[in-house]
């Protein structure tokens, strides 16, 4: 008696699997992309309250010899003995510095600790009323330098506090310009290999969902403080200033890698078979077991890298993790099916002029 082969061949067995995991999406795909959107939307909307910072010597583990020492002098001398702020200035203005900075609000303590130098100048102390990773200090020496600006203008604000403002400030500042130039370039690329506006927009869209939710989860977790209990760490209050840029640039990537290789299975057997519904069906089937396995391996991968202990790579592991889980289960099973049923035919529209300008990528094999 003959076995049937799909009982025997696990690539079939596979296919068979995601196509039934699939089908409701196939079925209501109004329903599925909605409950999707709900999840994600859900994660992404406290990322709207994310707050950015450079994290001090608190983030280091206790009993290392920076963490202790910081601890001593923030103890015995207050939390921004740590991290002052050094003025340099021309010895004749010095006392001018001291005053302004007393005055500055969130400033304990000024006071020149230096000789005058070669070249005429000293070096004057400010220390912030709290440690350097807090958003006060930031603007201390916000509020130092443009008391200075005017009245002390050859005076210039440096020292650890300011140090970590203007790496905070370089960080936040230049990410909106790395953010648009990954975004024009993969849309360009999608454009160029599905040679389809539609896909080529929502692809985007929902890899932005999925870097959103992302930092929402950061934000719960890493400012606020949930759950972090459970992994052993503390809230910072904050979600580090590389983050943004970090975290886009490589989720994308990730989530880009992803949807590729499931759009092009989609291709491949749209080209074949002409019908959009058959397409999505075989093609998530057929890239199912892959993909999660992939998937598998790096969520593995950052989680190990995430309970390393310090709080920067606990952050970078973990949210990664959850993006890479996010993007292998909501977008692939449910929104990347729903919103392609959804347009229908209309998933493959590309303007006639642009078509005359695109290359061709063939997806049959």
């Amino acid at each position: 008696m003959l076995v049937p082969r799909n009982k025997k061949d696990p690539d079939i067995v596979a296919e068979g699997r995601w196509a039934k995991w699939t089908g409701l999406a196939l079925r209501r795909p109004g329903m599925v992309l909605a409950i999707g959107l709900v999840i994600l939307g859900a994660l992404i909307i406290p990322a709207f309250g994310m707050k950015l910072g450079m994290p001090g010597a608190g983030v280091v583990d206790e009993g290392r010899t920076s963490r202790d020492g910081y601890e001593f002098i923030t103890e015995a001398f207050g939390p921004g003995a740590a991290g002052p702020m050094f003025v340099t200035v021309d010895a004749a203005d010095a006392n001018k510095v001291v005053n302004i900075a007393t005055a500055t609000p969130n400033v304990v303590n000024a006071s020149l600790v230096t000789p005058p130098s070669t070249t005429g100048r000293v070096v004057v102390r400010v220390i912030p009323g709290t440690t350097i990773e807090n958003s006060a200090t930031r603007e201390a020496v916000d509020a130092l330098r443009a008391g200075l600006k005017t009245e002390v203008p050859n005076a210039s604000v440096g020292g650890p506090a300011a140090q970590n403002r203007d790496l905070t400030g370089v960080l936040t500042g230049r990410a909106p310009y790395a953010i648009g130039i990954i975004l024009i370039v993969a849309f360009i690329l999608l454009l160029i290999v599905f040679r389809s506006l539609v896909i080529a927009l929502f692809s985007i869209v929902m890899n932005l969902l999925v870097v959103g939710a992302a930092f929402g989860f950061a934000t719960i977790v890493f400012q606020h403080g949930i759950g972090t209990g459970l992994i052993g760490i503390e809230s910072q209050g904050f979600v580090n200033a590389w983050a943004p840029l970090f975290f886009f640039a490589l989720l994308f990537g990730l989530s880009m890698d992803y949807q590729l290789f499931l759009l092009a299975a989609i291709k491949e057997r749209y080209q074949a078979t002409g019908d959009t519904k058959r397409a999505i069906g075989e093609g998530i089937a057929r890239t199912g077991r892959p993909i999660t396995n992939a998937a598998a391996i790096m969520i593995i991968v950052f989680i190990a890298f995430g309970i390393t202990g310090p709080i920067p790579p606990t952050e970078l592991g973990l949210t990664l993790a959850i993006a890479v889980f996010l993007d292998a289960t909501i977008v692939r099973v449910m929104l990347v099916p729903a919103t392609m049923v959804l347009f229908g035919e209309k998933s493959w529209y590309i303007p006639k002029w642009l078509a005359k300008i695109l290359p061709h990528v063939n997806f049959s094999h």
